[in-house]
């Protein structure tokens, strides 16, 4: 099954039973080819441009969901070939893709909602990468202590590949999702009331203006005054 057959047939029933049809006012999901442009960007990059040379596959991302009310993404997804043999270079590129993309969701929360990075350290965002029958959800989070962000593997699931391996497999895969599901959910929440409190938080108070410097005194010259200053006299 090639990639694109995949995501239609397999991935988007699957995503939208679990997000879109009980919770259609908070999620959006986005099945396109998106091109991660930070990266031609970067500090690293600008310094150390040999180290960061990343090809076009290690640059895209197939999947997304995000915010609705706040158009933030929360989780990027990447399929593999599935149609061939695990390629080491393939799963790498995407590997590649996916953390540039996670970094770039959380410095979103910057740009696009003015967090800190206090607040950042707060929460996280989630990618998963799909290669053959096998999904691997990572977790990147922003540690604001030592100022760097760590990417966490925090559970693999396995597609049922016959109807025998679907009695043993389909109610742990279900309850990995639904727990996808309650995760996003706590994360939304969590979310919607650091943009609200960030809203009504009131602006620092502007420094008091600076006093300024007495008007000179205006002295009135007589007319016998002015012609001496003349030469008059």
């Amino acid at each position: 099954m090639r990639e694109r057959d995949y995501i239609i047939k397999i991935l988007s029933p699957i995503i939208n039973d679990l997000l879109e049809e009980y919770d259609s006012g908070l999620f959006q999901t986005y099945w396109i080819e998106k091109t991660s442009k930070r990266v031609q960007t970067r500090k690293r990059r600008k310094i150390h441009a040999e180290y960061v040379k990343f090809g076009n596959e290690s640059t895209k991302v197939g999947v997304g969901v995000e915010l609705r009310n706040y158009g933030i993404e929360l989780v990027s997804m990447e399929v593999g070939n599935v149609e061939t043999d695990n390629n080491d270079l393939k799963l790498r590129e995407d590997h590649t893709a996916l953390k540039i993309e996670l970094k770039n969701m959380l410095d979103n929360f910057r740009d696009e909602l003015h967090f800190k990075k206090k607040d950042i350290a707060e929460i996280f965002v989630m990618g998963i990468q799909i290669t053959g029958l096998k999904w691997v959800i990572y977790c990147l989070s922003y540690n604001y202590d030592a100022d760097f962000y760590f990417l966490s593997e925090v559970a693999t699931l396995v597609m049922p590949r016959s109807l025998s391996a679907m009695e043993q497999l389909l109610g742990p895969f279900i309850k990995n999702l639904l727990g996808f599901r309650y995760t996003l959910l706590m994360l939304n929440k969590k979310i919607a009331s650091m943009a609200i409190a960030r809203q009504s938080t009131p602006s620092p108070a502007s420094s008091p203006l600076s006093q300024t410097s007495e008007a000179p005194k205006i002295i009135r010259v007589t007319e016998d005054v002015f012609k001496i200053l003349n030469g008059i006299y």
